[in-house]
């Protein structure tokens, strides 16, 4: 009798075991069907008249389900979905101006509002057969267009030291009206009147937003503080 509660025991161990392996193979794989994005990038810059830039992401890791497509937000609201692994504005030597989405993707909104301090933007794999969202640990930030595209004057703008330890040096061809500086989060920090050099050393250590208002338009700048 000992030997067959012995046997009984033995078998419901191993039936133990193979189900709590199953459900553990069966959790893998459904938790892995939905992986994020991988390696997403950021590029912008501005050469008149136009704003150009390049976000850029990889494949999900394997394992993962059929994906529909790709869900790109600005902040928390949703801009497109698209198949494409890159979203871009560019100047070709073969093709010139190209472009899968347009300046517009620069405005923080569909109501084409100018986002002046940028915005945080991420990507997020949209999931077969219910359009199931992956999550995301990735965020690059944006700024909104660096100048008005309609301006005939050079939207180019100098800053050194670049990061500093305080004083700021600004060397730009527009006419500044007011200088600003923003910390990632969008709250604004300092105000300073138009001047060439600004005093940062009151800034904790890190990266801020510098915004230079001017006649022609809008010139932002990241800039470090160690």
């Amino acid at each position: 009798m000992n030997k067959v509660f012995q046997d009984l025991f033995n078998n419901t161990k191993i039936m133990k075991t193979t189900v709590f392996a199953f459900l553990l193979l069966f959790s893998f794989e459904v938790f892995g069907q939905t992986n994020p994005v991988q390696n997403l990038t950021w590029e912008q810059w501005y050469q008149y008249p136009h704003n150009y830039f390049s976000m850029q992401w990889e494949e999900p890791a394997q394992p993962h389900d059929e994906i529909i497509g790709y869900a790109i937000y600005r902040n928390s609201e949703l801009y497109r979905i698209q198949s494409e692994l890159t979203l871009y504005t560019l100047n070709t030597p073969l093709y010139g101006y190209v472009t899968n989405c347009g300046e517009d993707f620069l405005m923080l909104d569909s109501a084409n509002f100018n986002s002046e301090i940028g915005f945080e933007a991420h990507v997020v794999a949209v999931y077969a057969p219910n359009g199931t969202e992956s999550s995301y640990n990735q965020t690059v930030t944006v700024h909104g267009p660096a100048l008005n595209t309609t301006s005939s004057v050079v939207s180019k703008s100098v800053v050194y030291p670049n990061p500093t330890h305080g004083i700021l040096h600004i060397e730009t061809e527009a006419t500044l009206q007011r200088i600003v500086i923003y910390d990632l989060m969008g709250k604004e920090v300092l105000t300073f009147a138009p001047d060439k050099q600004i005093d940062l050393s009151s800034l904790s250590k890190g990266l801020y937003i510098m915004k230079c208002v001017t006649a022609q338009g809008i010139l932002m700048n990241k800039i470090g503080i160690d």
